[in-house]
């Protein structure tokens, strides 16, 4: 169960039982029953949004490119960690190659190499457009 939903079953009109009391039966602690978070300050938004825009265009940038984008074009005084911390807020993640990317798909159907034994003895017997279309049925 989150902590917002804990939250929720607490109820403080209720007259049989103290807040404190059902905190400790949902086991939430009575401070995180109180604590009101405060919420992005307006830098911080003026920043996102600014990713936002950015980041539309511009999909490949990551948290180092976009600091380098936010400092020296915006003007923004910024550090890498905070651009982190709300990419991670804005659950945003760069466009990039990935590991084992040429690494072919076992389901896929190869197809098998038709000049492997051939002998080629005179000039236009073997055209590009001949081992694409052969091998298809």
């Amino acid at each position: 169960m989150s902590l917002e939903d804990k939250r929720r079953l607490v109820c403080p009109s209720y007259k049989k039982m103290s807040v404190s009391e059902q905190c400790k039966v949902v086991e939430l602690p009575r401070s995180s029953y109180y604590f009101k978070p405060k919420g992005e300050s307006l830098f911080n938004q003026q920043l996102m949004n600014a990713i936002d825009r950015k980041f539309l265009d511009c999909p490949f940038y990551g948290v180092e490119r976009m600091t380098a984008y936010l400092k020296m074009d915006l003007g923004y005084p910024v550090g890498e960690k905070r651009i982190r911390r709300l990419y991670k807020i804005m659950n945003l993640r760069a466009i990039y190659p990935k590991k084992n990317l040429s690494k072919a798909n076992k389901a896929d159907y190869k197809f098998p190499y038709l000049l492997r034994n051939l002998k080629v003895e005179r000039p236009n017997q073997v055209w590009q457009a001949d081992i694409i279309n052969s091998g298809v049925n």
